[in-house]
């Protein structure tokens, strides 16, 4: 029996490798700037809004006088966090042609 492992989709290495080449001829090239706008829509409900994208809830669970409707701040900190891990795992597995069949990042955090 054989098993047949799925790998994840890269990125494109050539996109990749100019981006860090104009990174490095012009260090100006890869600062961004972030923005993003949170709104209370009432008590720890928070609508965020980044770029044109649909808003993201943020909230808190019940047990911290929340809604329960969804991610806490600090839970999405973890979220953010974890994508940040992946994203970079796969930008330096596909620079050096490494095929990768998963990646799960698992984080936790004590308040």
């Amino acid at each position: 029996m054989s098993t047949q492992t799925q790998s994840l989709d890269g990125i494109d290495a050539e996109a990749l490798d100019q981006l860090s080449c104009n990174a490095k001829a012009d260090p100006s090239t890869g600062v961004k700037t972030l923005k993003t706008k949170t709104v209370c829509e009432s008590g720890f409900r928070n609508m965020t809004y980044v770029r044109d994208l649909d808003p993201v809830l943020v909230s808190e669970p019940s047990q911290l006088l929340g809604d329960n409707s969804a991610p806490n701040p600090s839970e999405m900190a973890l979220a953010a966090l974890g994508s940040c891990i992946s994203v970079g795992l796969l930008a330096n597995a596909s620079h050096r042609g490494v095929t990768l069949s998963k990646i799960e990042i698992g984080l936790e955090g004590d308040i």
